[in-house]
């Protein structure tokens, strides 16, 4: 018998349309600066950098917040196949509709 995470998470994958799939890719490559096929530390370097404590505080913040959600295997990096699996599992963690006081026919609830 499945996990039931397992299969909730393989639906969830089936379930991500190709133009998201897109957008998803877009996103990967805009933060893989060095262009190596993974993000981590060394795509935010010049951030990490600044004279700005503010911005080294957020970059830092954002790292942390890629780290949890997205790097499934804690080699400190995220792969396109760990950025989409960790906006999946985002996406089936958050409440339905039901959950936030919405209710009719259409929700199921």
């Amino acid at each position: 018998m499945q996990d039931p995470e397992e299969f909730a998470l393989s639906i969830g994958r089936q379930c991500v349309q190709a133009p998201t799939l897109d957008r998803m890719n877009l996103l990967f490559v805009q933060l893989d600066r060095d262009g190596n096929r993974v993000i981590n530390v060394n795509d935010f370097y010049d951030q990490l950098n600044s004279p700005d404590p503010a911005a080294q505080l957020k970059v830092k913040a954002l790292l942390d917040e890629l780290g949890r959600n997205f790097d499934m295997n804690g080699d400190r990096s995220v792969t396109e196949a760990e950025f989409l699996e960790g906006f999946v599992r985002m996406a089936l963690a958050r409440p339905g509709p039901c959950s936030q006081g919405v209710s009719g026919p259409w929700f199921g609830c």
